[in-house]
């Protein structure tokens, strides 16, 4: 039941490529691990795309050889973060070409599965290629794949942000997923950055945080969440690759619940019960009037 993962726009293809690198420095030695995110060639199921080239060259030169060169993609001219030039491309370069693309990569990674279960999207809100292309990009699987999950995996702003446009981009990449989406794992800058920072002054560290420090946090996060775990592994110990869609199962169970955040990080030797008993008593609880109750 394997899962292809997509990087859409600048952070999330800085996050995707986070997440692979931990994976080989960490987990890649396992072989139980492998089938959650590669084939049996060690070829990452990660397809990456961005309206611009510098992300995309620096992930060709640090995994090159993980991925596939066909898997990689670029346009020539940014999205200005604005989610119409993004969502509906620009006059020279339109977005038909670059997703005819994407689905043929797609297509290719599906037929090397053993069994394909859904899509994994990394994108921001903020920037006019995660939110513009990446809502365009997931119109399109829904199109395209209706009976298969797909996760979007998405990085909210800073509160106080540089674009003037990021508000308005957010509320169109929120709008578009609620309709086309399985489920939205919640991604806030703000907290990320408040928790980084909250360490630093418990190490006594007075070093700035670099953006780095963010998506290696999001990443650790995410990779943590979707190894493999001994209640859904094969007799041989052996991931089938449902991990991604147990923990879709598991927390969007309607279509009103599809907004969830990872708070946890799952321990070895650990079982789903067994860590949603540990979440469960930090959630907080509330009643048909939104006030929190105990």
């Amino acid at each position: 039941m394997a899962s292809v993962f997509l990087g859409i726009g600048q952070a999330g293809n800085q996050i995707a490529g986070e997440l692979e690198r931990q994976y080989i420095q960490k987990y890649s030695n396992d072989p139980r691990n492998r089938f959650v995110f590669q084939h049996f060639d060690e070829k990452f199921r990660f397809i990456h795309c961005d309206s611009e080239r510098k992300v995309i060259y620096q992930l060709r030169k640090q995994l090159n050889r993980y991925l596939r060169e066909e898997n990689l993609m670029f346009t020539v001219r940014g999205r200005g973060s604005n989610w119409a030039a993004g969502y509906h491309g620009l006059e020279s370069e339109k977005n038909e070409i670059l997703i005819e693309k994407i689905l043929n990569s797609i297509r290719k990674e599906i037929e090397k599965c053993n069994a394909f279960s859904g899509f994994v999207i990394f994108h921001s809100s903020g920037g006019g290629t995660g939110s513009g292309f990446g809502s365009y990009v997931t119109e399109r699987l829904r199109d395209h794949y209706p009976t298969n999950y797909l996760l979007n995996c998405l990085v909210f702003p800073h509160d106080h942000g540089e674009s003037p446009l990021q508000s308005y981009n957010t509320a169109l990449t929120v709008s578009t997923l609620q309709e086309h989406s399985d489920g939205i794992c919640s991604l806030f800058n703000d907290d990320v950055l408040r928790e980084l920072e909250k360490r630093k002054q418990v190490n006594n560290v007075d070093d700035e945080l670099p953006m780095a420090s963010l998506n290696q946090r999001i990443a650790h996060s995410l990779l943590n969440t979707w190894l493999p775990t001994d209640s859904i592994t094969a007799s041989a110990k052996a991931s089938l690759g449902l991990e991604v869609w147990e923990l879709l199962r598991s927390v969007c169970v309607s279509e009103k619940n599809k907004f969830f955040r990872i708070d946890a990080i799952s321990r070895r030797n650990s079982t789903i019960p067994s860590l949603w008993n540990n979440l469960l008593p930090i959630v907080k609880r509330r009643n048909a009037d939104q006030q929190q109750v105990s």
